[in-house]
């Protein structure tokens, strides 16, 4: 619709040397992700967590 088509122009304009561009994480949610999917993306960049060595501790018990 019409976010999508004002979003293209806005890249085509500003950001033409760009071969990618990340429209955020999807956060799970069906209806974003379904929107993400209708600009027909090249690929899903896989995602990681970080987190601190004391958090993740936490996390596996101290294991």
């Amino acid at each position: 619709g019409l976010y999508q088509a004002i979003n293209n122009e806005f890249i085509r304009h500003e950001f033409s040397e760009v071969e990618f561009i990340n429209r955020e994480e999807d956060m799970g949610l069906p209806g974003l992700r379904q929107a993400k999917e209708s600009y027909n993306p090249d690929h899903f960049a896989e995602k990681y967590d970080a987190v601190y060595a004391n958090e993740a501790d936490n996390a596996t018990g101290g294991k």
